[in-house]
């Protein structure tokens, strides 16, 4: 359902590629002005708006909300649950996007031989995509409560997306700082993953930790989730 939705709309594929080649402009320029020399700048954006999964892609969790909102919408899903069907179909339509950003990504590699270990991608690619949908999932729980989750799901993709390195390179501030947000699972998910992008060397602990950080949203999510349905059920949504 995903990849045919994203079909009927064949122009839209080129937002993915079009948006990332823009921030990365961008951030190069930023960031060259300001630290000459001091990071292969290309290299870093280009790891982190072409080989990992999108951080707006959480945007899903507010398109389940109008669904929870409208009620009705649920039952065509059975026997699949609502939940997975929602995000199944999300992440048919997030593919599409992928497949059209990765030739985009590999061709800057090759073209300007940009030091990205390639064949970290299916391992880096699980971990992250099994983050990515704790992080959905549980901001879904919020949606059997409020009429609207757009400020938990921006706040959060706000959060992942300063305190990951993936507008701030976060080797420009001290190690102690860098520590304290390796506390968090936003530091895992972006900056640590460029990073071994880049070496090529992989950092079992940072993925481990992440790992440990989707189970704890799946866990907290699936308590959310169970109250919210009952509460959903109970006034039909």
């Amino acid at each position: 359902m995903g990849i045919k939705k994203t079909l009927a709309y064949p122009l839209s594929l080129g937002n993915a590629p079009l948006r990332s080649l823009i921030i990365v402009g961008m951030m190069i320029l930023v960031w060259q002005a300001l630290f000459p020399q001091k990071l292969n700048y290309l290299a870093y954006f280009v790891a982190a708006y072409f080989f990992l999964f999108p951080v707006w892609w959480t945007q899903a969790a507010e398109e389940y909300t109008q669904e929870v909102v409208r009620g009705w919408h649920l039952a065509i899903t059975k026997p699949v649950s609502p939940i997975s069907y929602h995000i199944a179909s999300s992440v048919g339509e997030w593919l599409m996007d992928i497949a059209v950003e990765l030739p985009i990504g590999l061709a800057l590699v090759f073209i300007f031989h940009l030091p990205i270990a390639l064949n970290l991608l299916p391992l880096l690619w699980v971990v992250l995509f099994l983050w990515r949908i704790a992080e959905v999932y549980f901001l879904m729980g919020f949606s059997y409560f409020f009429y609207s989750i757009w400020g938990f799901t921006v706040s959060f993709r706000l959060s992942e997306i300063f305190l990951s390195g993936m507008f701030v390179p976060l080797a420009f501030i001290s190690s102690s700082l860098r520590k304290a947000l390796s506390v968090l699972p936003f530091y895992h998910s972006g900056y640590s993953m460029i990073e071994m992008f880049i070496t090529g060397k992989l950092n079992v602990l940072s993925l481990l930790i992440l790992l440990v950080w989707s189970l704890v949203l799946i866990v907290a999510g699936y308590f959310i989730h169970a109250k919210g349905w009952k509460r959903f059920e109970s006034q039909g949504g």
